[in-house]
C-alpha cells in the first residue's frame, strides 16, 4: 500500500483557516528518505518566506538539499537545489 506514496510531500496549512490547504510538493522518489531537516528563512524586509528542506535517499546514496520560496501561494517554486554522494553507513 505504501509503496507506491514514498516520496517527500509538503503542504501548506492556513492558521486562519486551518481547512484551506494547497500542497507546496509533492513528489514521489518511490526511494526512501531518512534524517529529514525542515527549516523556515524568513527576511521581513524583503518580505520573503523560504523553506529549506534536506534529506538522505537511503538506496541511491545522495543527501539533497531543496529550497523553495513559500512567500506567495503562487510561488511554490523550487529556487536552489543541492545533491551530494553520501554514503549511508556514515552518519551525516
Amino acid at each position: 500500500m505504501f509503496k507506491n506514496n514514498i516520496g517527500v510531500y509538503i503542504q501548506r496549512i492556513y492558521e486562519n483557516n486551518p481547512d484551506i490547504d494547497s500542497k507546496v510538493l509533492q513528489w514521489h522518489t518511490r526511494l526512501e528518505i531518512e534524517d529529514v531537516d525542515l527549516f523556515i528563512m524568513r527576511n521581513h524586509e524583503l518580505g520573503v518566506k523560504e523553506l529549506v528542506l534536506g534529506y538522505r535517499q537511503i538506496y541511491v546514496n545522495t543527501y539533497n538539499v531543496k529550497l523553495f520560496n513559500i512567500s506567495k501561494p503562487a510561488s511554490n517554486n523550487c529556487v536552489y537545489t543541492h545533491e551530494s554522494h553520501h554514503l549511508y553507513e556514515f552518519k551525516i
